[in-house]
């Protein structure tokens, strides 16, 4: 009676295990918490779903829960490779780096031929920039384990990170030999591709983002395949990330002469989209599947159903319009800043930590910069702190003036006004390139490897006001900077 009874709690408890597997699968976390709860609650000493807790607290952002859950996990099965990786990125997300890593060595020391352990170990000292360690931890995953797609893939992204897009290209070709349904090395392929210049394969194969994690939105919707679309209702939906929104809009006026477009934003971009495409019907991204529309896509999937690039008449001289009155003041403040040439600087995304300081020019070459170039600097910094600013004016010698009472981040119809005066820009591949370049303002955009949104080359197809400035091989940022500083030389004050 009792083997019964044991035998049927087992077998609840497997099953409860698979739901929350499943539902983890689909992004649908609740339901997986729901399970993997009753799992727990069935069989208290199991890990398997402490793993699961803790994978969809991770998923949820609740990164110090999800630690917690992985050690619960840990306590039951020391070393434990899915536990031990999993509470490593949990550690990693609350910037916890030094202690993911203690974490991974500790469960290498007790099971040091394990593949995914190496793996996670790779990827967390990428994050902190250690790159060269970082090829060796997944280059030993993949002696362990010649089959992982994911160390392949990863080797690829390193590769692609420093400008080897060959290199890059034929590791994400064997991995995805291994993995051809996933859907992360298809888009990082695609990256490659287009960076090699093969941007109508490229493109095609970007489509594969939409087959990633959360990235299907509204999906009873019929999808617009290319097909003709004489009196249809076209609702586009827009991308992930203000940066993303901004540069594929530039294909809107193309569309818009082919049907009647409905694009949904982020609400920040909405009065900026309003007024610069009139012939579209711009909305706010709703929350709910909208009535009223025969097809739907998605923004970044233009260039691929009527790329790939955007008619040059349509964004030559920049696509987004500013609002004039707001514009007219800004100029005001701008002109009172003195006769000099007006020049934008942003140096950096959000947060500058770790993998993502590599990709970006350090401070002190922006001060440099400044210090040898006749203008005067406005920061087009969204996020901007104090102390950076502080730093930057120490070293330069040089003041850097500060939109008054303007917040770059969220009030971008107002930043739009402000950006469209300036006689010209210099930045990274961030947001505010794309927004400046959109506005047709001459944008020189920082970087150390060739423009995959470009198609290789050093201009923007869709912002055609952006060059890329980047170093010949073996040089670093400086000999971009000196480059962007003979462009400025050249370059006419637009309105002051």
């Amino acid at each position: 009676m009792a083997h019964t009874q044991a035998h049927k709690t087992h077998e609840t408890f497997r099953r409860h295990l698979g739901l929350g597997d499943d539902a983890l699968a689909r992004g649908a976390l609740p339901v997986a918490l729901e399970a993997y709860g009753a799992a727990h609650t069935l069989m208290p000493d199991a890990y398997e779903p402490l793993c699961g807790l803790g994978q969809a607290a991770l998923d949820l952002g609740m990164a110090d829960r999800a630690a917690r859950f992985f050690q619960e996990a840990l306590i039951r099965e020391p070393g434990i490779a899915a536990a031990s990786c999993g509470l490593a990125r949990a550690l990693s997300r609350l910037a916890r780096h030094g202690d993911a890593i203690e974490a991974l060595k500790g469960a290498l020391a007790l099971s040091p031929a394990t593949a995914s352990l190496w793996l996670q170990l790779g990827t967390i000292v990428r994050e902190t920039g250690d790159l060269h360690n970082a090829a060796i931890f997944y280059r030993e995953a993949l002696r362990l384990n010649p089959q992982s797609a994911e160390a392949m893939g990863n080797l690829g992204d390193l590769a692609f990170d420093d400008g080897k897009f060959d290199e890059a290209f034929a590791l994400y070709e064997r991995a995805l030999a291994i993995a051809p349904q996933n859907a992360q090395l298809h888009v990082n392929r695609a990256a490659a591709l287009l960076a090699r210049g093969e941007v109508v394969r490229g493109w095609a194969e970007y489509e594969w983002r939409l087959e990633l994690k959360g990235r299907k939105r509204f999906p009873h919707l019929p999808r617009w395949r290319g097909e003709a679309l004489s009196g249809k209702a076209l609702l586009v939906l827009a991308e992930q990330g203000i940066g993303d929104e901004i540069a594929y809009a530039s294909y809107i006026p193309d569309l818009c002469a082919r049907a009647d477009v409905t694009f949904a934003c982020a609400p920040r971009l909405a009065p900026l989209f309003a007024r610069s495409f009139p012939e579209a019907h711009v909305i706010a991204m709703p929350d709910e599947a909208p009535a009223g529309f025969d097809l739907a896509t998605d923004l970044a999937s233009l260039p691929h159903l009527i790329g790939p690039w955007p008619a040059l008449c349509n964004v030559a001289r920049g696509f987004l319009r500013a609002d004039p009155g707001r514009a007219a003041c800004w100029s005001a403040w701008l002109s009172s800043l003195g006769p000099r040439r007006k020049i934008g600087l942003s140096w950096r995304s959000g947060k500058l930590t770790g993998l993502r300081a590599l990709q970006y020019p350090p401070l002190e070459l922006w001060a440099s910069f400044a210090r040898r170039t006749d203008a005067e600097f406005v920061c087009i910094q969204y996020g901007a702190e104090p102390a950076e600013i502080a730093a930057f004016e120490a070293m330069s010698g040089v003041r850097l003036h500060v939109p008054p009472d303007l917040d770059q981040k969220n009030a971008l119809d107002e930043t739009a006004a402000m950006i469209a005066g300036l006689d010209g820009a210099v930045c990274v591949a961030n947001a505010v390139a794309w927004m400046a370049a959109g506005l047709g303002v001459p944008t020189f955009k920082i970087q150390l490897h060739r423009s995959w949104t470009a198609g290789g080359a050093d201009m923007e197809p869709m912002a055609p006001v952006c060059r890329t400035v980047r170093p010949d091989d073996g040089q670093g940022f400086e000999a971009a900077f000196d480059e962007t500083a003979r462009y400025l030389a050249r370059l006419p004050s637009r309105t002051h």
